[in-house]
């Protein structure tokens, strides 16, 4: 059975993350040092014992919480007061980068990338790369189930002029990336039978919209036709049966 931590343990996590190791998380604080609702829970449900956290609860934890380490507000949370170290996290400077980096894209992005390369989101100041494949790995889950891993080349980015800025120890944050310094992997086509297999219609379905064909046989009549008022109706067939008229003419009782 999974373990449940308490809402004490919720603290110290939150601590960390909105303190001085955001970048463990793959979490980058904006200019005043917040993170969103919807940031901190994403990196929370990740953690062991942490299952039971909703944006809800968290919000109730931010609003009810006594201890005076924290501000919420306009569904985003910091730490009340700036430590020293947290300060330093908040302070980004240009620093060399190693050879590759790694950013997590969706897969209908990657043609885009491909193209355009890699830019900040609209509500996101810088695009951020992580040390490892496997931060990145956690990050694109966030977004997408199986993300794409981009290979980044940044050591020959960096000798061309692209500035990279160290964010803890764990991410980098760059303004944009080229498509020349990515590598991605192979994208995955449909063959030409396939598409042709999608897009035919089946003969079950082909010429009625329904998806019944009517058969001209269909139409015959089975039988003898009936005509007459409902609960009258007789059957044209040469006239009254012989049992039944002699039935009628026979003298009643």
């Amino acid at each position: 059975m999974p373990v449940k931590t308490s809402t004490k343990a919720l603290g110290y996590l939150l601590f960390a993350i909105l303190g001085s190791t955001p970048d463990a998380y793959g979490i980058v604080l904006d200019e005043k040092g917040r993170a969103s609702i919807r940031d901190l829970y994403a990196a929370i449900r990740e953690e062991e014992g942490f299952s039971w956290i909703t944006p809800d609860r968290l919000r109730q934890f931010f609003l009810y919480d006594t201890s005076g380490f924290f501000h919420f507000e306009n569904d985003h949370a910091q730490l009340s007061m700036m430590s020293p170290v947290h300060a330093a996290v908040l302070t980004y400077e240009e620093s060399p980068p190693p050879h590759r980096l790694y950013a997590p894209i969706r897969h209908r992005a990657m043609e885009n990338t491909a193209l355009h390369g890699l830019s900040p989101a609209p509500d996101r100041a810088w695009v951020v790369l992580a040390r490892s494949a496997d931060l990145a790995r956690r990050m694109g889950r966030r977004k997408d189930r199986e993300p794409v891993l981009a290979e980044i080349m940044a050591d020959h980015a960096a000798r061309s002029g692209l500035r990279f800025y160290a964010y803890g120890e764990s991410l980098f944050l760059v303004e944009r990336v080229d498509p020349r310094w990515i590598k991605l992997p192979p994208v995955r086509r449909r063959t030409p039978k396939a598409q042709e297999a999608r897009s035919a219609p089946s003969q079950k379905s082909a010429g009625l919209p329904g998806g019944f064909t009517l058969d001209p046989a269909h139409l015959e009549v089975a039988g003898p036709v009936m005509e007459g008022r409902p609960g009258k109706l007789r059957a044209r067939t040469g006239g009254e049966p012989a049992w039944k008229k002699a039935r009628r003419n026979s003298p009643r009782r």
